[in-house]
Parts: structure tokens; sequence; C-alpha cells
């Protein structure tokens, strides 16, 4: 989950480190919790619960908010955008349009995908002359890494062989594996905990855990922020495969 992962460990790191890191949200299935994000700016409230009670962070990282199904050119526009440097992906299972043998179904991955879009953007990348991009899954998925890149590359193939070359030679596609837990999100119960916490009325608001963990390959092309201040792990792809994850 963006809120639990990333978003919250990119705040850590721009609390402590600073730096000119934020992040473009993108719904690509339900554009419920996009609204609600946008409605309040981006903001939103992480508890983290334990039985002594709850500990509250406003995370501040995501700084624009969008909505696939209606802002199409804007998500191609920003993977483009020379200033970015990471597309990260919370997507789940469905999301990366598996088949049965475990390889790509073509017929799901169609015009609102995660491959259209990020194929879109960077053909606009290669056309500008610009530096690729890291790729990465923060989903649950063994080898979820291996499995983007490829995903990836099956679609390419099919409708962009063209750009196969550019894409290994530029892209990165890192692993990740998570320890955290999330015990709510977005429902009444969690913002009657949020409430009941801090007197806020967040309806984007997300109950983990406490303590997570999360460890990542270190392989990004173009930097990445300090996530190490949130508690981060980074390391290999041989050291991630002895991470035993856990879905955020």
């Amino acid at each position: 989950m963006l809120r639990a992962g990333i978003a919250w460990y990119t705040d850590a790191a721009l609390s402590r480190d600073g730096g000119a890191w934020a992040i473009t949200a993108v719904s690509l299935r339900s554009p419920l919790i996009a609204r609600r994000l946008a409605a309040q700016d981006g903001l939103y409230a992480l508890g983290e619960q334990d039985d002594q009670g709850v500990s509250l962070r406003v995370v501040g990282a995501i700084s624009k908010v969008l909505i696939a199904s209606e802002d199409t050119r804007e998500v191609i526009a920003a993977i483009a955008s020379p200033s970015t440097r990471i597309v990260s992906f919370t997507v789940t299972d469905a999301g990366y349009c598996v088949n049965a043998k475990g390889g790509l179904d073509l017929d799901r991955a169609h015009s609102h995908s995660l491959y259209y879009f990020v194929t879109q953007g960077l053909l606009r990348r290669q056309a500008a002359a610009l530096p690729g991009l890291t790729l990465l899954s923060c989903d649950d998925l063994p080898n979820n890494g291996g499995v983007l890149k490829g995903l990836l590359l099956s679609y390419l193939a099919v409708h962009e062989p063209g750009l196969v070359e550019w894409f290994l030679n530029e892209c990165s596609c890192p692993g990740s594996a998570s320890q955290r837990t999330v015990l709510g999100a977005d429902d009444a119960d969690s913002g009657a905990v949020i409430q009941r916490a801090s007197g806020l009325r967040d309806r984007a608001c997300v109950l983990a855990s406490p303590g997570g963990h999360w460890f990542v390959e270190d392989d990004f092309v173009q930097g990445r922020p300090e996530w190490a201040w949130g508690g981060v792990q980074f390391g290999s792809r041989k050291d991630l495969s002895d991470f035993a994850p856990l879905p955020f």
C-alpha cells in the first residue's frame, strides 16, 4: 500500500534529510481514495497501533493525486517528466495482469494497465534523450522486481519492440519486501481510531503495526530518497531473497 509504505518512508526521509523528492500518486482503478486524498491536499494520518495506544504521523510526501482513467495525459506526462526518477507500484497481484502460467495476460494488459502508462512515458523519455527510470515494485509478489521486469519486457516485445534495448540499458527494476502489517484503512473503524487519538477527521487514514521494516534492492538509476531514515534496509537481490516479507 502506497500510504503505509513508500509515502510514509519518503515523508520520514524528507523530515530528516530534506531534498526535493515528492510523490505524484496515481490511482489505476478505484478513484475513491484518490478523491479523498486530493480533497485533503495529499495529506493523511498514519497511525501505528499497539497495546499502548496509537502513535500518529501526518504524512505530507504526496504532492499531487491523479486518476488514470480521467487524467491519462497527465499520468503519461508525469512519467515522462525530466524531474521523475522513480516509478513505484502498489497495485496487488491483479494489477500485474498475470495469466495462469505466470506470464503476461495481454488481453488484460489494456490501455489503462500499468504497462501502457509506463511504456508511453518511457517512449517520450527515449525520444527526448532523457535518462531511464527505476521501476520499483512495492507489492508482495515473490521476486517482485524480476517479475515486473519480465512482464514489462513481454508487453514491450508485442507493442513497442523498438524500446526493448533502451529499456534494458537505461532502466532498473529493483525488488523489495515489507514487514509492515496494515490493520485498517479508509473505513469507519480506522477513522474513528484516528479521530479519538487526534481529533482529526481523516477520510484517507491508515492504521498499521508499529516499527515497519522494508528491504529494498539497491539498484537505482537516478538516485533515491534517504529512506534509511525511516528504517529501510538496502542490499543486493541475494540479500532480498533471505528477507521474509509480509504484505503492506
